[in-house]
């Protein structure tokens, strides 16, 4: 969690000094990034232990369990 947080703040205090070209590039690879995630479950479990949601078991950490992910309804 607190990796995500410095990253965060970092990436927010970068903005202020950059141009609009450089925002649309990083939003674009980004996007290429969220991509290249969903599209590997080994890729997606690895990210969400990197950033402290789940642990190498696989089980919820403790910040996170509480969050409530609708589901799709027919």
């Amino acid at each position: 969690m607190i990796f995500t947080v410095k990253i965060l703040k970092i990436v927010t205090e970068s903005f202020y000094n950059m141009s609009k070209k450089e925002i649309a590039e990083f939003e674009t690879a980004l996007i290429a990034y969220g991509k290249e995630l969903v599209a590997s479950k080994k890729k997606s479990e690895d990210f969400l232990i990197r950033i402290g949601v789940i642990t190498k078991k696989g089980n919820v950490r403790k910040p996170y369990k509480s969050l409530c992910i609708q589901q799709d309804q027919d």
